[in-house]
């Protein structure tokens, strides 16, 4: 009776493995850390930001969400948002595509196995906890 579940049980695992680990291989690498943040500076183009995070608004956290505190809700749904796996960064343009304010938030997730596993081996890190 074991003999057949056992690789049944096999190939149950190795699925859930890959499902799980698809979406996270396939985001692109980005930099979306504090050093990055600080690197963008108030009258910077657009494009001069895209250099610096190396990728377009998004989020790359494979599955978290972004909170960002201090701000009312009308700061935090302006602007374009990239969601890292540390912090998130939110950067407001004026009309011409010129930065007028950046700013960090605190990246939530469910805690999962597979993100446990990438913590541990020092691929992800968990998130930055911003202070007031």
């Amino acid at each position: 009776m074991w003999k057949g579940a056992l690789p049944f049980l096999g190939c149950v695992g190795v699925t859930l493995v890959v499902a799980n680990a698809a979406p996270w291989l396939a985001l692109p690498k980005h930099r979306i850390t504090l050093e990055s943040l600080h690197g963008i500076e108030r009258g910077m183009t657009r494009e001069q930001v895209l250099e610096i995070l190396a990728v377009p608004p998004g989020n790359y956290s494979g599955g978290g969400w972004a909170e960002y505190f201090g701000f009312g809700r009308d700061e935090c749904s302006i602007g374009e948002e990239w969601v890292g796996d540390e912090l998130a960064i939110r950067v407001v343009f004026n009309d011409a595509g010129i930065v007028q304010s950046s700013f960090m938030g605190e990246v939530h997730r469910k805690k999962d196995v597979l993100f446990e596993l990438r913590r541990r081996l020092g691929l992800a890190k968990r998130p930055i906890r911003v202070r007031e």
